[in-house]
């Protein structure tokens, strides 16, 4: 059975990372438009300029207001991709209307505190609808094979994990991330200090077999969203601005009485970042059709922001 979707918010994740990018899927529109398991029924935005660019590409209907959409279409599945602070107020709106709706695709952070976070949660459950959370990179192909081989690698891991765009915007991913890879964060410790007038917040994430040192590097006009996972015998190099995933053995040194990592990576992986979103539409339709899946609940993104919270 086809599922029908309506994009709350179009801009850069809901419409425009991709709109005159040929063979890429950066955006919900473009991935659910592209999936034949899904109807993409209309899109709805305040900017008519967005409407119209919309309505051009995927040859559906566009809607200034969501009670307006929500009278005329009937969605199985919302995506929320508006600013964070709109969140709320939109879940709200949307079940002041009688509808088919049963799972809402938000962006993240779903809400712009804990508190509002809980009331989305509570809100959903009240109406029978499921939240999931976008924090992509759980849904991406390789989110599973990097769980599966860090379980495989016995004794105390050190990892160091770069960030670039503050917490809430960029960090956030990776917490997420080493939550779905490395379980439940026992312990958190805070270096926060001043830099050139700028607020630098590095932190370290301690988990049952490990640690990783989050560094703070939002003075820099570039991106920087990599992380390096050290294990006794093996290294994990993950840079998604590169789009490369390498995997390293540690060797004898041929020179010294020691070990090194090996120069030559023993794997690399394409991360396929230019397809991301369409791979969190597959994940939906897995979900659809009771098969495991890798989608973050908002259960889950409670766990985030609790973090999160604890870094402010």
């Amino acid at each position: 059975m086809i599922s029908k979707v309506l994009i709350i918010g179009l801009g850069n994740i809901g419409l425009l990372y991709d709109f005159n990018k040929k063979n890429m899927q950066l955006t919900h529109s473009t991935a659910f438009f592209n999936n034949k398991s899904f109807k993409l029924i209309g899109g709805v935005d305040k900017s008519k300029n967005k409407i119209n660019l919309f309505k051009k590409k995927f040859n559906t209907e566009g809607f200034t207001e969501i009670g307006h959409a929500l009278e005329k279409l009937s969605p199985d599945i919302i995506v929320i991709s508006t600013e964070t602070d709109k969140h709320l107020k939109i879940i709200n709106e949307i079940f002041l209307y009688k509808n088919n709706c049963k799972m809402i695709i938000c962006e993240k952070p779903c809400g712009k505190s804990l508190t509002e976070i809980k009331k989305i949660d509570k809100i959903s459950k009240k109406n029978e609808c499921k939240v999931f959370v976008n924090y992509m990179r759980v849904s991406s192909q390789h989110a599973l094979y990097l769980k599966k081989f860090s379980n495989s690698n016995k004794g105390y891991f050190r990892g160091v994990s770069y960030y670039t765009k503050g917490i809430l915007n960029d960090a956030s991913h990776y917490i997420n991330l080493f939550q779905f890879i490395f379980g439940k964060v026992i312990k958190i410790k805070n270096d926060i200090y001043k830099s050139q007038n700028s607020k630098i917040n590095n932190f370290t994430l301690f988990f049952k077999n490990g640690e990783i040192k989050f560094i703070c590097l939002n003075n820099l006009s570039y991106n920087n969203s990599r992380f390096e996972i050290y294990f006794q015998k093996n290294m994990i190099y993950y840079n998604s601005d590169q789009n490369v995933l390498k995997i390293f053995n540690i060797i004898n040194n041929k020179i010294y009485d020691n070990k090194i990592i090996n120069k030559k990576s023993k794997k690399i992986f394409n991360l396929g970042f230019k397809n991301i979103q369409s791979d969190v539409v597959k994940q939906i339709l897995k979900m659809k059709k009771n098969k495991n899946y890798h989608l973050i609940e908002i259960k889950e993104a409670i766990k985030t922001m609790e973090i999160i919270n604890k870094l402010k």
